[in-house]
């Protein structure tokens, strides 16, 4: 059955990108959005059981992702967006196009990379400390009681320290979620979770950063994205921190190539939009930090709203889709008695050298080679590359004033909290280091799309390809925002 729930996952994310995508995405984009689509409606399948008291069975599940399925089936025929196994309208000659040696060799090395990094995460048991004390540990539980509100370490009697703060029983639910189906469906361990998931985001990074800059260039920023040391290391662990990235980096990257169309290749699509919020939805449902992405991206949104770029229907609609799992299930919580005492300091304090740590311990990870590699020592000197060009070719500023301001955005919510079970130290030196793996994927996205890189990457692309002339692009912009 593990099998069987692992592909119809992967076809239920597929269905609905057949039923969103009016252009259709690209095989690569396809296949890499395809299983975290489908996990996170799967889950949500999961929580809807709960919340109704019928519990969590695998035939709910199952039977719910079939549904689903031939569900958007449906929709996208009726839409004529295509049945998925017609989805693939492309011009194979462009694909082949992307055969050259520096492509090659640099696909031969991801494909090593990657294939050692997905057998260690298969091969090793869960074996990191959060995972074994609380995701995978209450994946597994819920699997075996069949329920999340009533699960037995939620329970006072059981647990007498449950609603003390830090408790894992407020946090968000796609992970432990995730694994307790993968054990209901007969596995013996959950990480196949972490290990479709980290590949899956080599084939959508792949995928969306080929539009903007050809097959050449987007293989190489793959490489070196996938290869971030800390990154690539905890993505055999069972931990959120890798899935919860890769929903908010996915996210993030979607909604800024609705505002700025030179990121899709020149043009834009609502397709992007709903792709954005139903990512960046997944990204809370995973870590409610994740708030920071939606937050910063949708600063622009509003803009743009404002000045009439986008319809406010549209800006309604992606926060409509972006806050209501998240809302309906902290509910749920709290009513069900599955919450924490409050942890967060009054909103105007201010703590000089509470701020003080954390900014220089943010600076220090910004910095740090071991974790990070030379990331956002590039994505800095990118920047201030593109300067001159974001002045004399209007080049958008807005990719880097997203990603800078979703790192304030997690320095404000470090800064409110009251930690009052662990230091504040500890946060920063652990928990802190793995949530800038959503920074470090979106930092190869910035340094790979601005202008100058940009443009050298689709000229040397254009001057490698096997068929040059399936290399001509768009260069005017195309929109259906309205």
């Amino acid at each position: 059955m593990l099998i069987i729930g692992l592909i119809l996952t992967f076809l239920t994310g597929f269905s609905l990108l057949c039923f969103l995508s009016k252009q259709k995405l690209s095989i690569a984009e396809s296949i890499g959005l395809s299983f975290p689509m489908g996990l996170f409606q799967m889950v949500l399948l999961i929580s809807l059981s709960d919340i109704l008291g019928i519990g969590v069975h695998p035939g709910i599940s199952i039977g719910g992702g079939i549904l689903l399925s031939l569900l958007w089936i449906v929709f996208a025929k009726r839409k004529k967006h295509g049945l998925p196994f017609f989805a693939f309208s492309h011009d194979w000659k462009s694909i082949f196009s992307s055969f050259n040696l520096v492509w090659l060799i640099f696909f031969i090395a991801l494909v090593g990379m990657e294939w050692m990094n997905f057998s260690k995460c298969l091969y090793f048991p869960t074996f990191d400390r959060d995972s074994v004390v609380g995701f995978d540990t209450i994946g597994y539980l819920i699997a075996q009681e069949h329920t999340i509100r009533n699960l037995s370490v939620f329970q006072v009697e059981v647990n007498p320290g449950i609603h003390n703060p830090g408790s894992y029983v407020s946090y968000a639910p796609l992970v432990q979620e995730a694994y307790a189906m993968v054990y209901q469906w007969g596995a013996e361990t959950s990480k196949s979770i972490p290990a479709l998931m980290y590949l899956s985001l080599l084939f959508a990074f792949y995928g969306f950063m080929k539009r903007s800059i050809g097959a050449t260039g987007s293989i190489i920023a793959t490489f070196f994205m996938m290869i971030t040391p800390e990154m690539v290391s905890f993505s055999s662990m069972s931990g959120t921190n890798v899935i919860h990235a890769i929903y908010a980096a996915l996210g993030c990257m979607y909604g800024l190539a609705y505002l700025v169309p030179a990121l899709a290749g020149g043009s834009s699509s609502k397709t992007y939009l709903y792709l954005s919020a139903i990512l960046l939805a997944a990204n809370i449902y995973t870590r409610y930090e994740g708030v920071v992405f939606p937050a910063a991206v949708g600063i622009f949104m509003l803009v743009q709203t404002i000045r009439k770029k986008i319809l406010l229907k549209n800006f309604a609609y992606w926060c409509l889709i972006i806050i209501m799992p998240f809302l309906i299930w902290k509910i749920y919580q709290r009513a069900s008695g599955m919450y924490t005492e409050n942890f967060m300091i009054p909103i105007f304090s201010f703590d000089e050298e509470k701020a003080s740590t954390i900014l220089s311990a943010f600076w220090g990870l910004l910095t740090n080679q071991i974790y990070y590699g030379w990331t956002f020592i590039l994505a800095f000197i990118a920047f201030i590359a593109n300067l001159w060009f974001v002045i004399k070719k209007r080049d958008s500023i807005i990719p880097f004033a997203t990603v800078f301001l979703s790192i304030v955005f997690y320095a404000l919510v470090l800064y409110y909290v009251d930690y009052v079970w662990d230091s504040i130290h500890n946060v920063l030196a652990y928990s802190a280091k793995r949530f800038f793996f959503c920074f470090s994927i979106l930092a190869w996205f910035y340094l790979s799309s601005v202008y100058p890189l940009r443009q050298g990457l689709l000229f040397l692309d254009r001057k490698l390809s096997l068929f040059p002339s399936a290399k001509k692009g768009n260069t005017k912009a195309k929109t259906d925002k309205a």
